[in-house]
């Protein structure tokens, strides 16, 4: 899956999908024209994206597969004509591993997960400098650490009635070592074989990146106050399947982001900083129907929705409110 994120109205817009599965050590980076991907994991899968034609294209293959801890770097270069014309650079550089372990135990009607994730950014480097003559703007160079263990239980209360109950805890230290905790949860009740009905509950949290915390420019300030972004959703689900291979779904949903990380002009500069800001709320309703034969699948779904920010008169920006999706494969 792909999906292209607008900062400025906060909203997610289905792309074409990447033409491989994106596994641990998958990187992304562009250079101002094109997104370019390694799908990595045991692969040497090397593409690019064009934005402007909504197209993937298959490149050359990397020369050796790619494992857990996958890196892209862009080396960007600007030409400016303040004089004399003046050739800049733009650098960002990253590189990290990933460990995982997990344990899966049955015991009776409970089936129990447990796992831990670390992932230690061994590089996470910016640059900006003209070339000749040589002048240093920024030269930030990080690294850091994160770990997370997380815990849910599959409790099938009868043959019917199945409760999920889990969460996780997530350590990061930048801008500064904090510890984040997120439950989730579902009731799933099942009255016959070919339906159920969910009720959904879960929390996510995202935490600043590096160049939201320390990229700095004469236009952008540094805010090393930015707190990491939370998510919370709430969902209701209903799922037939009338025969075999063909499928329906309805759903209810509701979702609050906090904290929602933002590029916004100060008020006593013409300078612009990462901050975070009120409360993003969503609800609406959502509908989707599948139907597959053999190796051929058609889907069609719809939904409506209304998104808002906190305090602000009008709903948000390109979120439309109306939705309307076919696709074959």
């Amino acid at each position: 899956l792909f999906y292209r994120y607008d900062i400025s109205a906060n909203t997610w817009t289905a792309r074409t999908n990447i033409p491989a599965k994106v596994k641990e050590g998958g990187a992304l980076t562009n250079d101002g024209t094109y997104v370019y991907a390694l799908s990595a994991k045991d692969s040497k899968n090397f593409y690019r994206y064009d934005p402007a034609g909504n197209s993937w294209l298959a490149r050359a293959n990397i020369p050796a597969n790619v494992f857990k801890g996958g890196a892209l770097t862009y080396d960007g270069t600007y030409i400016y004509d303040y004089p004399p014309a003046t050739e800049y650079k733009d650098l960002g550089f990253g590189r990290w591993w990933q460990a995982e372990s997990r344990l899966v135990q049955r015991w009776k009607r409970h089936t129990l997960l447990a796992g831990v994730e670390a992932q230690w950014n061994v590089r996470q480097d910016q640059q900006t400098y003209d070339v000749e003559p040589r002048l240093d703007y920024l030269d930030d160079r990080r690294s850091s650490f994160r770990l997370g263990a997380y815990v849910q239980d599959e409790w099938h209360v009868s043959d019917k009635v199945a409760l999920h109950l889990g969460g996780r805890v997530d350590r990061y230290e930048l801008p500064t070592p904090r510890s984040v905790f997120n439950p989730r949860g579902a009731i799933v009740f099942e009255p016959t074989t070919r339906t159920a009905i969910k009720a959904l509950f879960g929390q996510a949290f995202r935490a600043p990146s590096v160049y939201e915390l320390y990229y700095l420019s004469s236009d952008i300030v540094v805010n090393e106050d930015l707190k990491s972004e939370t998510v919370k959703n709430y969902e209701v689900v209903f799922e037939h399947s009338p025969s075999p291979g063909f499928r329906v779904q309805a759903s209810a949903f509701h979702y609050d982001i906090l904290g929602l990380v933002q590029l916004v002009n100060r008020a006593d500069d013409d300078r612009i900083q990462y901050e975070n800001l009120g409360t993003t709320r969503a609800r609406g309703l959502e509908a989707e129907v599948q139907w597959k034969r053999g190796s051929f699948g058609l889907r069609a779904s719809a939904n409506v929705q209304e998104v808002e920010d906190d305090g602000a008169a009008d709903l948000a920006v390109n979120a439309p409110k109306w939705l309307a999706k076919l696709a074959a494969t």
